[in-house]
C-alpha cells in the first residue's frame, strides 16, 4: 500500500522530497484528494467499523450512494464482503486514519445513531462514552450512557459465555465491568454481575 500511494503521489507531480514520509500521512493525503461526497461515505463507513453494509450506512444518512461506493471500490479502498451488500476496508490503516479524521462530536452522533437502532449497541455506546469523556466530561448524559453501554456489553458478554466463546466473553465482560464502574445508577449491580461472570469465564478458561 505504501508503494502504491507513493507512486500515485509522485504521479500527481510531487517532488520526491515533498511526498509524505509515512504510510499514515500518505493515506491522509490520499483521503484529501477524494471528492467530498465520497469522503463522507468513507468516513461514515469507518464509524460503522472495519466491515460495514449498505443498510448500516443508510442508517447514518451517509449517502450510501452507488456512485460513492463504486468510486471507493475502484480506488481499492474498500472490497466486497462475504454477504450481499457487505463491504470491508481493504487496509486496516485506511480504516484507522479515516476514523480519526472524523470530528469527535460527529463520531458521537453517528455511534449513537447506530446504537439506538440496535447495531452492536455495546461497541457503539462504549465508543460514545469514551469520546464524550474527552470532549464533554461534564455532560449530564454521560452517566446514563455509561450505564447503557455497561448493560449492553454485559448482555453480549453473557451470550458469549453461554456459547463457550471464552476469549470474547472475557473481553466483553472486562469492558462491561470497567465502564460500569463509572456509571451512576441506583446500585452497582451491573458492575458486580459483570465481575462475577468475568470470574466464571476466567475459571472456565
Amino acid at each position: 500500500l505504501f508503494a502504491e500511494l507513493m507512486v500515485e503521489t509522485l504521479a500527481l507531480g510531487y517532488a520526491p522530497g515533498d511526498v509524505p514520509p509515512t504510510i499514515t500521512a500518505l493515506v491522509g493525503a490520499m483521503l484529501d484528494r477524494l471528492p467530498p461526497a465520497v469522503e463522507a461515505t468513507l468516513e461514515a463507513a469507518a464509524v460503522v467499523g472495519p466491515a460495514f453494509t449498505l443498510e448500516r450506512l443508510g442508517m447514518l444518512e451517509a449517502g450510501d450512494s452507488p456512485d460513492a461506493i463504486g468510486e471507493l471500490s475502484r480506488r481499492q479502498l474498500i472490497a466486497l464482503g462475504e454477504e450481499p451488500g457487505a463491504y470491508r476496508f481493504a487496509q486496516r490503516v485506511t480504516h484507522e486514519v479515516t476514523y480519526r479524521r472524523v470530528d469527535k462530536r460527529q463520531r458521537i452522533r453517528l455511534h449513537r445513531l447506530l446504537a439506538d437502532q440496535g447495531v452492536c449497541p455495546g461497541q457503539h455506546l462504549e465508543a460514545v462514552v469514551r469520546l464524550l469523556r474527552e470532549v464533554g466530561p461534564d455532560d449530564p448524559e454521560l452517566p446514563s450512557l455509561a450505564a447503557r453501554a455497561a448493560r449492553a456489553l454485559l448482555g453480549e458478554g453473557t451470550q458469549a459465555l453461554r456459547r463457550r466463546d471464552l476469549p470474547a466473553a472475557v473481553g466483553l465482560l472486562t469492558r462491561a465491568r470497567d465502564i460500569a464502574a463509572d456509571a451512576v445508577d441506583e446500585d452497582d449491580s451491573d458492575e458486580a454481575l459483570a465481575a462475577i461472570r468475568l470470574s466464571d469465564a476466567q475459571l472456565m478458561g
